[in-house]
C-alpha cells in the first residue's frame, strides 16, 4: 500500500480508536476503562506511525525536488556554455559541484579568450608589445630601438632612423620624434 493509503487508513483507524475510547469511558465500567486506555495508547502508536510516514513522504518530495532542481540547474549551465557564456556556465558547474566540467570549462574560456585577446599577431620588440591591430607605439620609439648607443654617432642614428621609415616600420610623425630625440631638440 502507498503511504498515502496508509496515512488514509490511519486516519480512519484513529477514528475508530477514539470512538471506542469514548464509549468505554462513558460506559464508567472496568471494562469500559481498560477499553479508554488501550484505545488512547493505540492512538498515541499510530499517531506515532502516521508521523513517522509523513516524515518518509517529506524526505521523498524533498529528494524529488532537489534532484528536478540540479537537472535544471545543470541544463542552464550546458545552455551558457553552448552561448560562450562561460562565466555563468562556471558558476552553475561549481555550484553542483562538477570538477571535471569546470576543468574543461576553463579551458575553452581561456583558450577562446586569450585568441581573442592577442588577436594571434602580437608583435614582440625589445621586450615590449606593438598591437598590430590598432598601430599603438608603447614608450617613444627611440627607445625600441637600438638607435641611441653612446658608440654611435648622430649622423648614424639618424641614418638608421630614416632607414626604419624607408621599410615602414615607422611613419613620418615617429621619424620626426626619433629626429628631436637624436638631435636632443
Amino acid at each position: 500500500m502507498s503511504d498515502k493509503g496508509n496515512l488514509t487508513l490511519i486516519w480512519w483507524l484513529q477514528f475508530g480508536v477514539l470512538f471506542f475510547a469514548f464509549f468505554g469511558f462513558i460506559s464508567a465500567t472496568d471494562e469500559g476503562f481498560t477499553c479508554c486506555t488501550t484505545c488512547l495508547i493505540s492512538y498515541f502508536l499510530l499517531s506515532a506511525w502516521k508521523k513517522q510516514i509523513s516524515k518518509r513522504m517529506i524526505d521523498e518530495e524533498q529528494v524529488v525536488y532537489n534532484k528536478s532542481l540540479w537537472e535544471s540547474k545543470l541544463d542552464q549551465a550546458r545552455t551558457y556554455e553552448n552561448q560562450l557564456d562561460y562565466d555563468h556556465a562556471l558558476s552553475l558547474y561549481r555550484e553542483l559541484n562538477m570538477t571535471e566540467d569546470i576543468r574543461r570549462i576553463n579551458q575553452a574560456k581561456y583558450n577562446i579568450r586569450g585568441e581573442r585577446e592577442s588577436g594571434g599577431s602580437t608583435t614582440i620588440i625589445h621586450g615590449n608589445y606593438v598591437d598590430d591591430r590598432e598601430t599603438v607605439v608603447k614608450d617613444s620609439v627611440l627607445n625600441r630601438s637600438n638607435i641611441g648607443g653612446s658608440e654611435t654617432s648622430k649622423i648614424d642614428e639618424l641614418e638608421k632612423a630614416s632607414a626604419l621609415k624607408e621599410k615602414g616600420l615607422i611613419n613620418d610623425e615617429e621619424y620626426e620624434q626619433m629626429k628631436k630625440e637624436i638631435l636632443g631638440k
